[in-house]
């Protein structure tokens, strides 16, 4: 007895309302089990749960969550479907867990709105036979899915991959499929979320060779902004905080459409000859959309010579994209004191 199939729809309305969820299963072995299904948070606080069924063929119910957080770019707000099997005398014999972004898109006269709010993209485009290059997939691996050592592989180049976008300041991936029936497709859709990456297979956009430029084959996207592509024209993307840095502090400006740059921390420190003077850490409050100058207690300037004021913003916690402390925005200074206290 084994799930054989799960479809997930989902749909929400606005933030802090109601967040639906339907849930199709196949199973194999019908009438010798129980299926259990569990909604949880992000934080693992239980939001919904359905009484144990038997096992069918399929399986349709519904699920909801109130109030609900929605998903975005920025801060990629995740739910859990945990779906069990146990046997008839509720012993448990497998569990499977979705993860479920719930967020609401109206696409309009070309226009992204994500949750009320138009969003600009920043897309990392690419056809089917250029991701399997990348990820250096055989022929074998072309339809269906894979049998479970060759998938686990896949899922983890796959993640390697789309964290490699996500640190290239990405914030959706396009891909063009030739084969609508690919395991690989099914999989991508699935992990996107997980990464803050919009994800569309709809939309015509150029290979990843027409942005870069040809830049080298096969590169993974970290590296795929060299120096010939910016002489080429081609910028990179660029992060949703600007920094200016003073002597005094620095003005952050928040670009962003969603995320309060207290989701992060905030780092300073006063560089002389290489070696650190002062530094430190706080947390500052700059919603999006809006700036805001922070005085930082830099040190006073004893000696003669060049300073550098450096301030940078940090991620507080585990993603799976970056590990606590990668740095994401930056700003610095540059002072030269002539006279020495």
């Amino acid at each position: 007895m084994q799930i054989t199939d799960i479809d997930i729809r989902v749909w929400a309305e606005k933030e802090g309302e109601m967040g639906n969820l339907e849930v199709t299963m196949r199973c194999s072995a019908p009438g010798k089990g129980f299926v259990c299904a569990q909604l949880l948070s992000e934080e693992d606080q239980e939001e919904d749960r359905i009484f144990p069924v038997p096992v069918e063929e399929e399986i349709a119910f519904c699920m909801q969550v109130s109030p609900v957080r929605l998903w975005d770019t920025e801060r990629a707000y995740l739910y859990k479907l945990a779906l069990e099997l146990r046997d008839e005398q509720m012993r448990l014999l497998g569990c499977t867990v979705k993860k479920l972004a719930f967020q609401r898109t109206e696409k309009e006269q070309g226009e992204l709105w994500l949750n009320e709010r138009e969003i600009r993209l920043r897309p990392w485009c690419c056809c089917e036979e250029e991701l399997r290059e990348e990820l250096e997939l055989s022929g074998e691996m072309q339809t269906g899915f894979c049998e479970n050592t060759i998938a686990d592989n896949l899922e983890k180049r796959l993640r390697c991959w789309l964290a490699a976008i996500r640190r290239g300041r990405y914030n959706a991936l396009f891909v063009a499929w030739e084969n609508t029936k690919s395991g690989l497709r099914r999989m991508l859709a699935e992990l996107c979320p997980e990464y803050g990456l919009y994800y569309d297979e709809e939309t015509e956009c150029g290979s990843k060779a027409e942005m870069v430029q040809e830049t080298q084959a096969g590169v993974f996207p970290d590296a795929a902004f060299s120096a010939d592509s910016e002489r080429a024209g081609v910028a990179a993307p660029v992060s949703g905080f600007e920094l200016n840095v003073t002597q005094e502090g620095v003005l952050l400006e928040n670009h962003c459409l969603f995320v309060n740059a207290s989701e992060y921390e905030l780092r300073y420190a006063l560089l002389h000859n290489g070696e650190t003077v002062c530094d430190g850490s706080l947390c500052a409050d700059v919603p999006p959309g809006s700036g805001r100058y922070i005085e930082l207690p830099f040190a006073a300037l004893h000696e003669a010579g060049e300073y550098v004021y450096r301030v940078s913003l940090h991620l507080k916690q585990d993603t799976p994209w970056a590990a606590r402390g990668y740095e994401i925005a930056a700003g610095e200074s540059l002072i030269s004191n002539l006279f020495s206290a």
